[in-house]
């Protein structure tokens, strides 16, 4: 220690004393001593050496400032100094470590990572990461001064600890650009799924074309490869772009007008103008013929095996198989794979025909979701949630009410269901409110899978299950284990309780403690939302809740929407049968 740093603290003590001192004064009294401070005051010898010291300079500094201090006063001042030194020498030693290990390299090489995505129209970085590398260099020169021959020394160590914070400043602030972008620049994979389905939207239906074909083509536009969009505007293309399937279905715009119509029935007319063409296509016919009564007899083998139905009641489910495949456009084979399916998982047949007409009809309404897909998200929401199969239709009601007037389609509710459900059902959530809960959040978002993972994560947490996080490989970090603590933690700094009950035995379910907290949300500090953040969902999901709590409205929306969806799945299945029966004559 430079005796100049020890002289100022020696007088700050004294003027505290109400001492008037003379710094130049004080570094008399000290230089005289010559004493070279260490952080080690433990041992006895050593610390009586100092004491001994300290008195005598207090005998000085009575008889230069007229002063009554003892050589305790002087030795507390040496004492804290001492410690100040010791928690810098371990803070270098950890930071030492740490490098050699390569942890500093990776974090930076990991958040320069994470800029890669946003770049302009010239593929230049759009974030700079110049002076996190220039710190990063920084550093290593700090340790290799620290670590060379007699470079063990205080100011050394120091100079280490300060570019370890200037260097950790700089992470943060790339990783706050990053997330900034995040939340405000759609994913280039969301933008081009759009630009895909509205291409797709636009060579299918060229009867929408008079009416919408300006606005489908500018769409297009907007989400070609490479382009860059905003979320807020990802969202409104995505809602007019289900605005206008819907309106073109209502008026029955869908399907290809009366001259492409006419085209396309001439291209197939020349395929088809020999006569080897003809009696090939006929053999074709009865092949498939043949190989669907092939494939229906095995559907039916299966399902004897897996069902408890009696020989009867198998017999005539054939029939209604039958007329569900005609209702919901489907094979008749397939309709009896999916009720055996159902009935491998327990289900009797009448169940099991319910459950496998409601999935067949979720892939029709589903945004291109295949049946197993379709399968797994419905068994996973009817068993998350404890459903029986008579709720089954409620369920793809208010996804595709929802998809149909949010920024997420049926199949990604679904996805996210699959991750979430059980945890949010423990948690007191009940089906409408966790669709709405995930819709808010994928707004921003734009991932279904990590929604859905992140609402699992918060419902655990609220709870208090660290085994379960722990088990399912979850951060635990940051989670306050204590219901009470968490439960003053939200009430001191939103004023809300996420009781149900003054004796804080019941949790309110996890909608009305988002929404709660959400209401309170923009007015914390920085600090304080972190910490909050950190609490409910850990450091991996923050930015993920960050998103939901900055989008309650959408979130209290989506609920009124999924309460209010009766009938919806249907409604859109016969628009659907509607419009495809109907191409010929617009």
């Amino acid at each position: 220690m430079a005796n100049t740093d020890f002289s100022v603290l020696l007088k700050a003590e004294l003027d505290r004393a109400g001492i008037d001192t003379d710094l130049k004064k004080v570094q008399e009294i000290v230089k005289k001593y010559h004493l070279e401070l260490t952080p080690d005051l433990q041992t006895a010898s050593l610390k009586n050496q100092f004491k001994s010291v300290c008195k005598e300079m207090a005998n000085d500094f009575n008889k230069a400032f007229n002063a009554n201090v003892s050589g305790n006063d002087v030795f507390k001042v040496y004492e804290n100094k001492a410690r100040q030194l010791q928690q810098t020498l371990e803070k270098a030693n950890k930071i030492q470590l740490s490098f050699a290990n390569g942890d500093y390299n990776a974090k930076v090489e990991s958040t320069i990572a994470k800029t890669q995505q946003w770049r302009d129209e010239n593929g230049d970085a759009r974030i700079s990461t110049e002076q996190l590398r220039t710190a990063l260099v920084n550093l290593g020169t700090a340790y290799n001064n620290l670590n060379a021959d007699g470079g063990d020394t205080i100011a050394n160590q120091k100079a280490l600890k300060q570019a370890e914070s200037e260097l950790s400043a700089e992470i943060k602030r790339v990783t706050n650009e990053v997330t900034k972008m995040n939340a405000e620049y759609a994913k280039s994979s969301k933008v081009e799924s759009l630009h895909q389905k509205l291409t797709e939207f636009y060579d299918k239906n060229s009867a929408t074309h008079k009416k919408w074909g300006t606005e489908l083509k500018q769409m297009m536009d907007a989400t070609a490869s490479g382009a860059k969009v905003t979320n807020s505007e990802l969202l409104r293309m995505e809602l007019r772009y289900k605005q206008i399937g819907n309106e073109a279905r209502q008026t029955g715009k869908l399907g290809l007008s009366f001259f492409d119509s006419i085209k396309e029935q001439a291209k197939k007319f020349t395929q088809w103008v020999s006569v080897a063409s003809v009696v090939t296509k006929g053999v074709q016919t009865l092949r498939e013929m043949k190989d669907a009564v092939v494939e229906v007899n095995s559907a039916m083998i299966e399902l004897r095996k897996v069902s408890n139905a009696s020989d009867d009641e198998i017999k005539n489910y054939f029939d209604e198989a039958a007329e569900s495949a005609k209702r919901f456009g489907s094979s008749v084979s397939d309709m009896i794979n999916a009720t055996a399916d159902w009935s491998r998982l327990g289900y009797n047949l009448p169940d099991s025909k319910q459950l496998a007409e409601v999935a067949t009809l979720y892939k029709n309404v589903g945004d291109g979701i295949d049946i197993d897909s379709a399968n797994q998200s419905l068994i996973s929401t009817l068993q998350g949630f404890q459903l029986e199969a008579k709720d089954a239709m409620s369920i793809i009601d208010q996804f595709n009410e929802v998809a149909n007037n949010f920024p997420i389609d049926s199949a990604g509710i679904g996805e996210a269901l699959q991750r979430s459900a059980a945890s949010l059902y423990a948690a007191n959530t009940d089906l409408s409110k966790s669709i709405a809960l995930i819709t808010g959040t994928n707004a921003v978002v734009q991932d279904p899978s990590s929604v859905g993972n992140m609402w699992k994560t918060v419902s655990m947490r609220i709870r208090g299950t660290k085994q379960e996080l722990e088990a399912a490989g979850e951060d635990v970090d940051g989670m306050v284990e204590s219901t009470s603590k968490l439960r003053d933690i939200i009430k001191g700094l939103t004023g809300f309780d996420i009781m149900a009950d003054e004796a804080g035995t019941q949790f309110k379910d996890v909608y009305d403690i988002v929404v709660g907290i959400g209401k309170e949300w923009k007015n914390l500090s920085d600090i304080e939302q972190a910490g909050l953040l950190e609490a409910l969902a850990g450091k991996r999901q923050g930015n993920a809740l960050s998103a939901a709590l900055n989008n309650i409205s959408m979130i209290e929306n989506a609920y009124d929407t999924a309460t209010n969806s009766a009938g919806s799945a249907l409604k859109e299945q016969q628009e659907y049968e509607k419009g495809k029966h109907i191409c010929l004559y617009v």
